[in-house]
């Protein structure tokens, strides 16, 4: 799944952070709407050998309050 089609976001607001800021936030219950999406695929995968994984989430924006990962 991606960001560029979510109504309300577009293309343009897919990389803005206060835009992230928001989600991350979960402003208006929007990870959970979005996390509620995805289990209904992983139930419906659940037990597929041929599926390995999920991309989640691709190209997330770390927000405007992150702390900056430090390896």
């Amino acid at each position: 799944m991606t960001t560029y089609d979510v109504p309300g976001w577009g293309w343009n607001n897919a990389f803005n952070p206060a835009r992230w800021q928001a989600f991350w936030d979960n402003e208006g219950r929007q990870q959970d709407q979005f996390l509620a999406g995805w289990r209904s695929v992983w139930r419906y995968f659940a037990g597929w050998t041929a599926v390995i994984g999920y991309d989640i989430l691709n190209e997330p924006h770390a927000g405007t309050r992150t702390t900056p990962f430090i390896s």
